[in-house]
């Protein structure tokens, strides 16, 4: 019993230094996971099992999301910098919860493209926007924790999601699984609206307007974006095209799919906040090149093996991967960025996952589609291994931008 009130004590020291705004949108954030864990593990399956897509148009369908992020998360990144945080978080939290509770009522091709584009637009401008506000209230030595710690509120949500989501397709259908979705949505909604504060920096005098340009000119930026749309990539395999793989080419059922997915949202819930807590003292370069080796190699194990053990495995590792590499790059993007510019930064980082992730589900399922699924998680190590030589140009150490030289007046004599 001692040792057990020794912990819980421990957990409050460790949530008492970040902010009661942080623990807002944490909460939020959790709330919101559990929908997204009843439908983003299904997506692919629902639109070509009950949507009755073919592979190929299911991955365009996958595209469209992805593109309408590419323009969303700058435009959202930018709004936050020059509107504010809270807005732009309302704003994209109400256009995603109309999208998600209409796709349990879609049933053609034309219907869900155009809801993809609606929840691309809401979840993308509203994703740079809490990145933003994170920024905003986390001290800058406890970033990567508190993004890790966003990952984690993430994943013990999502990880609610599947076993729920049976119960509701037992009850009702998969259809049943978007209307829980867009509850959880709108539950977060009034959470932002009642308790969320503003908390973008005051604007100096005579400062230009936040520009999204300016963030695309900076060099170490562009290194970790470029490094992370890779990871990005190999992260998609995994989320949109092993199901179908495993599905179509494996024979597995989508059961026994949901069941070894949910030990990926689990162990993060567990082991991320750990994990940032490690990453914290050591080199953001070492770390993030070894994050993306490690998501190439889990991916490539699923190539020339079929056992479920190996799958499992290949699942472990992976979310070892993904813990590495997610929080240290947003954390990093977030040290790299100017006060007036935090939220432009967030968008620039997610552009490179969402630009990488559409053809990444586009090209996996068209190769799935034609029976070739396999060359595709063939070339995942690879791809990560380039992927962690172009981190390794980012310079030693924790990444952060310099602050300015302050201009002092020599002494008079």
């Amino acid at each position: 019993m001692k040792l057990f009130g020794a912990r819980v004590d421990r957990v409050r020291t460790h949530a008492a230094r970040f902010p009661r705004s942080f623990w807002i949108v944490m909460s939020g954030e959790a709330i919101q996971s559990v929908g997204f864990g009843a439908t983003v593990p299904f997506l692919a399956l629902y639109f070509t099992e009950t949507v009755g897509l073919s592979a190929a148009r299911a991955g365009g369908v996958l595209l469209l999301f992805s593109v309408v992020g590419i323009v969303a998360q700058p435009l959202g990144g930018v709004l936050a910098d020059r509107i504010g945080r809270r807005p732009i978080i309302l704003g994209g939290l109400a256009v995603g919860a109309v999208a998600v509770l209409a796709f349990s009522a879609a049933s053609s091709l034309l219907a869900v493209a155009l809801l993809s584009l609606l929840w691309g637009l809401g979840y993308g401008v509203f994703e740079p926007a809490a990145g933003a506000f994170v920024t905003d209230v986390a001290p800058r030595e406890l970033r990567t924790e508190a993004f890790g710690l966003w990952r984690v509120v993430n994943n013990a949500g999502f990880a609610v999601g599947p076993p729920l989501a049976a119960l509701v397709i037992w009850l009702s259908s998969l259809r049943g699984t978007f209307v829980l979705a867009g509850v959880t949505v709108l539950v977060f909604l009034a959470i932002a609206w009642r308790a969320l504060p503003e908390t973008r920096p005051d604007q100096v005098e005579g400062e230009p307007p936040a520009r999204f340009r300016e963030a695309l000119h900076d060099r170490l930026l562009l290194i970790l974006l470029f490094g992370s749309g890779i990871a990005s990539f190999i992260y998609a395999l995994f989320e949109s095209a092993l199901p179908v793989f495993l599905h179509e080419e494996r024979g597995l059922s989508i059961a026994t799919w949901g069941i070894v997915f949910g030990i990926n949202p689990v162990l993060v819930a567990v082991f991320q906040y750990p994990i940032s807590r490690w990453s914290t003292r050591h080199s953001t370069r070492g770390v993030l090149a070894l994050g993306l080796l490690i998501l190439g190699l889990a991916m490539a194990l699923v190539w020339p093996f079929e056992s479920l053990v190996v799958l499992v495995a290949a699942v472990v590792l992976f979310t070892l991967g993904e813990m590495l590499q997610f929080p240290v790059a947003t954390a990093a993007a977030a040290d790299l960025a100017p006060e007036r510019l935090r939220g432009s930064y967030q968008g620039a980082l997610n552009l490179a996952f969402e630009g990488s992730w559409g053809p990444a589900a586009v090209i996996g399922l068209a190769l799935i589609g034609a029976g070739h699924g396999g060359l595709l998680f063939a070339a995942a190590f690879p791809l990560g291994v380039v992927g962690a030589l172009v981190f390794l140009l980012l310079p030693g150490g924790r990444v952060h931008r310099e602050p300015p030289p302050v201009a002092v007046e020599p002494a008079r004599p």
